[in-house]
């Protein structure tokens, strides 16, 4: 049994997007095509992130992107020994035990 720590912080969002379909659809592609479509859209996603100083792409996975917004500040802010939001508000902390 595992515990998992969820920590609100204020001012940082998370994207996750997964493809509604892609594990029926792509079964029934040739390998290019799944490769193209994954890549055009990565490469489009990955364009608009780098427009935006504060979001950072973290990860792809198969059909899945994730990409993060403010946690760089909140990151740097907190590496700098300052205050960071979650510091300043202990209360919005949430832990979650795993079943």
């Amino acid at each position: 049994r595992g515990e998992n720590v969820a920590d609100r912080i204020p001012n940082v969002s998370v994207l996750f997007t997964d493809v509604v379909g892609f594990t029926s659809w792509s079964s029934q592609q040739d390998a290019r095509a799944v490769v193209k479509m994954l890549k055009e859209m990565f490469d489009g996603f990955n364009e608009i992130v780098s427009s935006l100083p504060a979001v950072t792409q973290i990860k792809t996975i198969g059909d899945a992107y994730w990409a993060v917004s403010g946690l760089s500040e909140w990151m740097r802010r907190k590496k700098k020994g300052g205050t960071t939001p979650q510091h300043q508000d202990q209360a919005t902390r949430e832990h979650t035990l795993a079943s």
